[in-house]
């Protein structure tokens, strides 16, 4: 489940500022908003999931945001103009602010082992993921462009829609 949006942050956190300069031409401090407004909404997202996990639940929860991240990550790739863009990474901070949260929290009801084997396993699997795209994408960048950046995160967000069921609390 955490591939697809741990990814699409690598990606935003690495190569937003790049595709604002490139995409838009906008100004020095324009491109740079790109990493506050993501924060910005993470935090948000984060500061609220506790009530949406207590009613919804975590898959749900998971899917919902997902979904909306997977929406920001359109919305960049096809963004005509730099507040599109914004508004894509707006969403993307949404989408996944309870991924690693909600990952954390199903590794430590796994049971097949102790909780702090399974949170260090998923902790080494995401820093894999955070040291390994960045230099992955940016060569897909020099190849096709810096929206592939994007583009390349897109299906495995998608299929992170679908994965959310490993977070149920039912196992």
């Amino acid at each position: 489940f955490t591939l697809g949006p741990n990814m699409l942050e690598g990606a935003l956190r690495n190569w937003s500022v790049i595709y604002m300069r490139d995409s838009f031409g906008a100004p020095g401090w324009v491109d740079t908003l790109t990493l506050p407004v993501f924060l910005i909404a993470q935090a948000a997202g984060r500061l609220r999931a506790d009530g949406w996990v207590t009613r919804f639940g975590p898959v749900r929860t998971a899917r919902v945001l997902t979904a909306i991240a997977a929406i920001g990550c359109v919305l960049v790739v096809f963004a005509p103009h730099l507040i599109v863009a914004l508004l894509g990474f707006l969403l993307i901070g949404v989408g996944v602010c309870t991924t690693y949260p909600l990952t954390t929290s199903a590794a430590t009801r796994l049971g097949d082992r102790p909780a702090s084997q399974n949170v260090a396993a998923l902790t080494l699997v995401n820093q894999l993921v955070q040291l390994g795209a960045p230099p992955l994408l940016g060569a897909i960048a020099n190849y096709a462009g810096i929206r592939a950046v994007f583009t390349v995160a897109l299906p495995f967000v998608l299929a992170s829609i679908w994965l959310a069921r490993s977070l149920s609390r039912h196992r």
